[in-house]
């Protein structure tokens, strides 16, 4: 029993997809705490100033998300989307006619 490592023979392309995944869930799940502890941990020194600002930008654009956020061409093209996207392959077939069920899916 012991940790088992990937093949040294796995192409670079998939290495490419699994690391766009990981940093998916990376920012996802750990970006937000380090922020937060961050955002806390600058209250309490000599730079409390850029916690109150950023507080106030938050409460003055909260309602961003709700009206569908920022789109950032320059983000939307990075190659990490590339990759998560071909770490799933899926595709989409239609198999019956669109009122083949009445209307209701």
């Amino acid at each position: 029993m012991g940790i088992k490592f990937a093949p040294l023979r796995i192409p670079l392309e998939r290495r490419l997809q699994t690391l766009g995944v990981l940093q998916w869930v990376f920012s996802f799940l750990a970006l937000s705490q380090c922020c937060l502890i961050a955002f806390v941990f600058l209250l309490f020194t000599d730079y409390w100033a850029v916690s109150v600002l950023y507080a106030g930008w938050l409460y003055l654009d909260r309602e961003t998300p709700s009206s569908g956020g920022r789109r950032s061409a320059w983000v939307r093209n990075w190659a990490v989307w590339r990759y998560f996207r071909d770490y799933f392959p899926i595709t989409v077939s239609a198999f019956c006619r669109a009122g083949g069920l009445g209307g209701q899916w």
